[in-house]
Formats: C-alpha cells, structure tokens, sequence
C-alpha cells in the first residue's frame, strides 16, 4: 500500500503552538503508516495557514492552495493509493469534494484518529467504501457544528466581556500591559506599561502642541520602540491610536470586523457606519487621560481633516471663516475667470444669509495686511490707526501666559508619597485587602488627574511661547510679508498661521477681524 500524509492548520499560530500541530501531524501519521507497512510514495503534502472552510468549489481552493493542486495531480498520475491525515477536520468543509475527487482516483483517505481499514488497491471498489463515508459525513456535521459553536461563543462572549467586566475584548492597545505574572490570564485588567504608556502620552502632548503627525512620527521612530503592529510608525498609526477612547478609560466593541470574501478569497475589514451597532462601556483599567482631553484630541484630529501633515493644502485652509454663521469658508474653484485657478474661498452653510465670499488672491493680501499691521505693533512701530482689538489681543497673549503647575507638582508630589505610605501600612498588615485597594484607586485617580492637568497646563505654557516666539521671528519681515505668503512653502506658513491666528473673519468678500489665539 502506497501512501502520501496530509497535513494541516488554519493559522500560522497554530502551526507553531498547537498541540497538533504540522510536525506532530506529520509524524504521527508517518508512524501509523509505517506501522502497518504501508510506503511512503509521494508528497507530504502541508498546509500551513490557510482556511479550508471559505471556497465555494474545488478549483478556486486549488487556486489558492497550492500544496491541494499538487496532492490531487500526484493521485491522478496513481503516485499513491491512500492518503493519510491526522483527522478529517484536516480538509475541513472541502472533505466531500477532495474525497469524491480522489474516490475518482482510486485513492482512499484514512485518517488515524477515525480509523476505517482502507481496501487494498487491486480489490479497491467505491461501492465497498460505505463505513468510510459515513465516518467522512459525520466528520463533517461535526466540523460544521464545532465552527458554528465558536462563533455563537465569539459573539456573545466578546460583548459581554465589554459590557460586563469592563475589559478589551481582543487585544491590549500600545501603552499597556497585562499585571506582571498575569501574561496568560484572559481575566486581568491591563495596566499601563511603564515603558512604553509614557510614549503615547507624549503623542498626546506633542499633537496638542500642534506638532503634526509626521513630526509625531519622528518622535516616535527616536524612540527606538516598535509600533503595535508592523515594522515601522506611520502617522495613520498614531492618528488611530490617539483617538482611541481606550486611553480616556472606555472599551468598546463592533467597531468594524473582519470579513472574507468566499469568491475570492479576499480578506477586508469592515466599518460599522452605525454608531448604535457599537458598544462603549467604561473600562476597569486606569486611564491615560481624562474625558476631556480627549475631546481635545478629536476635535485637534478632525480639524485638521484627513492630511498627515505632509499632503498639499491650499493657502489660509482652515483659518477662514464666515463672520454671518462663524463656519469655515471651503475652498472652490468657480470664481471669476480673470482669478488664477477661479480659486474662491466660499461659506457653504445653506441656511447662511449672508454668506462670506471672497477671491483666493484677496483673502491672502488681506490676511497679510492685517498680519503686517498686528506684526507692527509687537515692534512699537504701528500707527494709532491699526487695528485696537488686535493690540489688545496681542498684548493679552505676551503678558497673561498660562499659570505655573508649580502648585500641581507639589500635589502630585504629595499623592506619590501618600500612595507610597498606603502600601507600607498594608505590608505591614495595617489594613486589609479591600481596603487597600480602595483606597488605593482614590489615590490613583487623584494622581492621573493631577498628571493630566500638568500636562494642560504645560502644554498651553509652551504653545503660548511658540506663538510669542513665532510673532517675534516675523517682526523683521512685517514689510514683506505679502511676499513671504506667496512664495513661502504653503504647509510652512499654515503651521505658521494656525499657531498664531484662532480664526480670521470673513464678511462679505471683506476680511474684518484677525483673532489670535
């Protein structure tokens, strides 16, 4: 009798930890071969990683599985008589198919753990082989039912564990970890890495900053830590992480899911449009930042649209806005024919009466006149005629900056040391666990909070000093700036710009009134 092993498994994890895995497979049905002197003739023939419960017909799987082409062109040149495999869920749903096919062949499966003596070759006849195909039948309900049962367990276990014990339903996002000594358990609140839980934060502050992601990204890569997934950063990788609302404290589940397309075997996920399809529930890890600064987060993120920092914008993007509803001007190019490019920056509120118009060219001479004129003033060097409210602004900023969180570093200082003593009084057996561990969370809580209003404040602290520094390095240029606008890298001056300026108001076809931040 001559024989060839098929082997297999649906994911390369399994290939190398499960307990069946390839070489055991392997192995173990080149030994039951061997024992009833069976040949070894052809193949093996192994399968690592790849599903066999997603083709419609056997020509698409073996398309896709080239270890299933060349199993079935070796038995239909009669290089072997059975073929030998673990267990029948090696084929999965294409059992019925790969069996007939070969039936045609005059090849039988045997499978170790399902025994039925296969006939010999000479007496071979498809209408003996009753016993096989009821094992291969039911093989197959099992199969089907065995998938059906872990996946009625998926759904319903993942949303419960958000739900109801308040942890991430699959995997824990960059910056934590589970308790050491806990690794393997599925049941442990994850709690922030001490390594790499300080890099988001940083992400965080640096974005705040308005540091764009690129720049972000930078940071990241000085680091020398990898990324979550994959082998570099990429700013739609940090742009994904800052607006997970895991570092606010939430979880959540049915965001998106993977799905694979039967026809082509095509692997994509899947975006819940429905925001009621997902589920959000406060976490029982500490988080990273309170809900407030992620607001801040999202709004930063979602101002600055879909760029990474580095794709082109038009001049004055997101500065413009109508001074009839207060919505920013959107970008056209509809204007007048003697405009280049009919460029025009147009409010696109419907329920606007009086919507803000103006020409791409006039809105940038008159953004650098008013620029010119507050400019003007930083130096001393301005006319009683210029513009009184952008003094007033102007001198706010220089000389209100944002508080010291001096008095913040005290408090924190101060929580640290009564977290330090709460942990000695129950070394020593002072206070019991419970205890403990409540009041252990109060104290957490206290110093997140503390941590993240340094944070704010020392953030405002340096975008304040940015924007003064910025101001002072154009007072040389306050003449030119019409041409420094013109000709100057657009992403340099926007950054520039959105730095300084909160808003620059339209009305009309008019700029009226430059807010600083």
């Amino acid at each position: 009798m001559r024989y060839a092993i098929w082997a297999a498994v649906s994911t390369e994890r399994q290939a190398a930890e499960d307990k069946i895995s390839l070489d055991d497979q392997e192995t173990r049905c080149r030994q039951a071969a061997n024992t009833r002197g069976w040949l070894e003739t052809a193949g093996p023939f192994i399968v690592p990683g790849e599903s066999r419960t997603i083709y419609i017909n056997l020509r698409d799987a073996e398309n896709a599985i080239p270890q299933l082409r060349k199993m079935l062109d070796a038995a239909q040149r009669g290089r072997f008589d059975v073929l030998v495999m673990y267990d029948y869920n090696r084929l999965r749903e294409l059992l019925d198919p790969v069996s007939r096919t070969l039936a045609a062949y005059k090849v039988q499966i045997y499978s170790i753990t399902q025994p039925v003596e296969p006939q010999t070759p000479e007496t071979y006849s498809l209408y003996k082989t009753d016993s096989a195909w009821i094992m291969q039948s039911m093989a197959q309900i099992i199969s089907k039912s065995q998938i059906s049962d872990l996946r009625r367990k998926y759904e319903i276990g993942m949303p419960a564990r958000v739900q109801k014990r308040g942890l991430p339903p699959i995997g824990i996002p960059f910056g934590y970890r589970k308790p050491p000594g806990r690794e393997t358990d599925r049941a442990a609140t994850p709690e922030p890495d001490p390594v790499t839980a300080p890099i988001v934060t940083a992400f965080k502050n640096l974005l705040l900053q308005g540091r764009t992601l690129s720049q972000i990204v930078k940071f990241a890569l000085g680091t020398g830590i990898k990324p979550p997934r994959g082998k570099t950063w990429y700013p739609q990788t940090i742009r994904a992480m800052l607006r997970n609302p895991f570092y606010a404290g939430y979880v959540r589940w049915g965001l998106s899911k993977n799905v694979t397309d039967p026809r082509t075997n095509q692997r994509y996920r899947q975006r819940t449009k429905n925001p009621a399809d997902v589920i959000k529930e406060l976490g029982k890890h500490n988080p990273l930042w309170d809900d407030a600064t992620h607001a801040k987060i999202i709004a930063e993120l979602e101002s600055r649209g879909n760029s990474y920092g580095e794709k082109r914008q038009n001049q004055l993007t997101r500065l413009l806005h109508c001074a009839a509803c207060g919505q920013p001007l959107w970008m056209q190019h509809n204007g007048s024919r003697s405009e280049v490019g009919r460029s025009i920056w147009r409010c696109q509120t419907s329920t606007c009466t009086n919507r803000a118009n103006i020409m791409a060219s006039a809105a940038l001479r008159q953004t650098a006149e008013h620029l010119a004129k507050i400019i003007k003033i930083l130096s001393g060097d301005a006319q009683t005629e210029v513009l009184n409210e952008a003094e007033t602004q102007l001198n706010n900023d220089a000389d209100a900056l944002p508080r010291s969180p001096e008095p913040e570093y005290n408090q924190l200082a101060e929580l640290n040391k009564r977290r330090e003593r709460l942990t000695d009084i129950y070394l020593a057996g002072g206070i019991n666990k419970p205890e403990y561990m409540q009041r252990a969370t109060e104290i957490d809580t206290l110093i997140t909070h503390a941590e993240n209003t340094i944070a704010d404040l020392e953030n405002a602290a340096a975008s304040a000093q940015d924007r003064l520094k910025i101001l002072h390095s154009l007072v040389g240029i306050a003449d030119n700036i019409p041409a420094w606008l013109a000709t100057e890298d657009t992403q340099t001056t926007n950054r520039l710009l959105r730095a300084l300026i909160a808003r620059i108001i339209v009305q009309g076809d008019t700029i009226t009134k430059i807010e600083l931040k």
